[in-house]
């Protein structure tokens, strides 16, 4: 079937099928980035490789001024992720919640006291996503990259 023959389809699964893969191939995008791994793409009917380091400077090259609110906090999440993940990895030994939110100007103030909420919860999503492990070493639990 042509491709401009998927959105006249009868049938919605084949119409939102282009959505659908577009929307697999942003997500396999964010994942490369944030794992520091590659991606294989199809350019001029060959197979090409694109570099974790080229994903990021392309879309930098593509962010845009007229996103939404929740697609800047995204973005931004996204970033702040992936700065954590390149602290963690020059740090085998690991670190804790409260160095990370220092080295990275992540620390929150609230009411005079240091909390740090904002990088707990983004460690908490790297963790959940398997990026990420805490473990128990003297008494610490630091934070390391898997």
């Amino acid at each position: 079937m042509p491709r401009t023959d998927y959105w006249n389809s009868n049938n919605p699964d084949i119409r939102n099928s282009m959505v659908a893969m577009r929307r697999a191939a942003a997500m396999a995008r964010v994942i490369a980035i944030q794992t520091n791994t590659g991606i294989v793409v199809c350019r001029d009917g060959k197979p090409a490789r694109i570099t974790a380091q080229e994903l990021r400077n392309e879309d930098a090259r593509n962010r845009r001024l007229d996103m939404t609110p929740s697609e800047r906090a995204k973005a931004a999440r996204i970033e702040l992720e992936q700065a954590i993940l390149d602290y963690l990895a020059a740090r085998p030994e690991g670190a804790i919640n409260n160095e990370i939110a220092r080295e990275l100007g992540l620390e929150s103030d609230f009411a005079g006291r240091q909390k740090n909420y904002l990088s707990y919860s983004l460690l908490g999503g790297l963790m959940k996503r398997g990026l990420i492990v805490r473990e128990v070493v003297d008494g610490k639990k630091p934070f390391k990259k898997v």
